[in-house]
């Protein structure tokens, strides 16, 4: 083979590894949600504390139709407050002046479930025939919660508050949600 077709190769092939190591996050089917819907979940549930492009690499608003996706870099060390946490998040918003769920439904029309993915990054270094590394880094998620429209609208977000505090969190939580799971911690 030529020199130059070689390169083109090597070229190509490092581009393709790059490429899968970053689309781990997101399946290709779903995009990332960008503009005025990242802008509406940062307003009402608070999550993102820092600027974008602060953020872990993974940190981002995932859009199917009309389902939403918020992942979030937590490692889950106690599923109790773990869960307890995604429980408030979503339901109640992260910081004071966020509303939670119920506000971020009015504001997008067209999304019918939000859910909350909590999780952690794996990283995984390989050697190559050339004796260079290369390092692939995948999400893990270690907590899932989700919330539809229909489900919220039965909610009272003054009792909310309450119920969602001390011992019984998680267990009152997860009747108040449509899924919730959080991986056992060891």
């Amino acid at each position: 083979m030529p020199p130059h077709r070689r390169w083109a190769l090597r070229a190509i092939l490092a581009a393709g590894s790059l490429g899968l190591s970053s689309a781990a996050a997101a399946p290709p089917e779903r995009a990332q949600a960008s503009g005025p819907v990242v802008d509406a979940v940062a307003k009402h549930l608070g999550v993102y504390l820092t600027t974008p492009e602060r953020r872990e690499g993974f940190e981002r608003v995932v859009a199917k139709g009309d389902q939403l996706e918020v992942w979030f870099m937590r490692p889950v060390s106690d599923a109790e407050a773990a869960g307890c946490d995604g429980l408030r998040w979503l339901l109640l918003g992260r910081l004071a002046s966020a509303g939670g769920v119920a506000p971020l439904f009015d504001e997008l029309r067209m999304v019918n479930e939000i859910s909350l993915i909590f999780y952690d990054v794996e990283t995984q270094v390989r050697p190559d025939r050339q004796g260079n590394y290369t390092q692939s880094r995948t999400p893990v998620p270690h907590a899932r919660i989700s919330m539809s429209r229909a489900r919220v609208a039965l909610l009272d977000p003054k009792q909310l508050d309450a119920s969602l505090k001390g011992r019984n969190c998680t267990r009152i939580g997860q009747g108040l949600v449509d899924s919730y799971w959080v991986r056992p911690t060891r």
